[in-house]
């Protein structure tokens, strides 16, 4: 049974990418993620107003690792395949929820950096809100 909802699961995110408006909003989605991708090269390289080399550990990891992600994913999106759907989906959960959440004194380190996070966050939920209702309608 379990097997035969994953399958419908994707059947629907197929469907609903060849639908109009999930096919230009996930678009817009991989020109978000590419922008994160920049954000997380100026970081390393000291673009952004601070040293790279004297940010805390946990936050130079999520660059690369969300640098790498935001390229792929993004990519995967631009080109509307299901796996890019997933992959987001499983990756705000995993690499910006989660940590963000569960480990938020590593990255947290002042109040400024606690109302990005949460700004970040509460995006992230919005455009996963609006990419879910649009495969659920697949429009």
């Amino acid at each position: 049974m379990r097997a035969a909802s994953q399958v419908s699961t994707f059947t629907r995110i197929e469907a609903a990418l060849r639908a109009k408006w999930t096919s230009v909003y996930v678009r817009i989605l991989a020109i978000v993620l590419a922008c994160g991708a920049l954000a997380h090269l100026a970081n390393m390289l000291g673009l952004s107003g601070a040293s790279w080399s004297q940010s805390p550990a946990a936050w130079r990891l999520m660059d690369v690792t969300l640098l790498l992600f935001n390229l792929t994913v993004g990519a995967g999106l631009w080109w509307r395949r299901v796996w890019a759907v997933v992959a987001l989906v499983a990756g705000m959960f995993s690499l910006q929820l989660v940590p963000y959440t569960v480990f938020r004194a590593h990255f947290a380190v002042t109040p400024e950096h606690a109302q990005t996070l949460d700004a970040l966050l509460a995006t992230e939920g919005l455009l996963i809100g609006i990419l879910v209702l649009l495969i659920a309608l697949k429009k």
